[in-house]
């Protein structure tokens, strides 16, 4: 969350991490993870896939 927070910060000098809300910082907390879990899916479907097609190749 801190390296996001950064980064948006980096966007606009004049906003640091300490001044976001509360509420808008649980937001991006939220994304943050939302993304994390995509990323997870994207590699178990993957993972499925594979399995899929060993069990099939036996």
């Amino acid at each position: 969350m801190q390296k996001h927070l950064k980064q948006y910060s980096d966007f606009d000098s004049n906003v640091k991490p300490t001044s976001l809300s509360p509420e808008l910082k649980q937001k991006l907390f939220d994304v943050d993870i939302g993304v994390h879990i995509l990323e997870l899916n994207a590699i178990l479907d993957k993972l499925i896939e594979k399995n899929k097609t060993l069990y099939y190749l036996q």
